[in-house]
């Protein structure tokens, strides 16, 4: 995927983004989410993530971090990383999710 960011080559590095949450998903056994994945649309929102040129290899950097905590069985550490990807992904498409404060 690195090497389609640096090439500009949005949409392969769409397919393998799909391709990192596919695997991922299958993986952890999430069968609900697994389901709920449409190929045509995932890849088609996918771009908005990459409309920023100066902020696109953050996606990939982003999907190292959940890879070294899967690697070295810390569940909780990509946990917190696909979390925060999941974030950061919205707000490089100008979408923010509100975390609710506790009390």
């Amino acid at each position: 995927m690195r090497h389609e960011l640096r090439a500009g080559d949005f949409e392969a590095a769409a397919r393998l983004d799909f391709e990192f949450y596919q695997k991922t998903l299958l993986a952890s056994g999430n069968q609900a989410m697994l389901s709920s994945f449409s190929t045509e649309i995932f890849l088609e929102n996918q771009k908005l993530p990459f409309i920023r040129a100066e902020r696109t290899m953050e996606t990939w950097q982003e999907h190292c971090k959940i890879l070294r905590g899967l690697a070295r069985h810390v569940s909780g550490a990509a946990q917190k990383a696909m979390q925060e990807h999941v974030r950061n992904a919205a707000l490089r498409t100008g979408i923010a999710f509100i975390t609710p404060v506790s009390p």
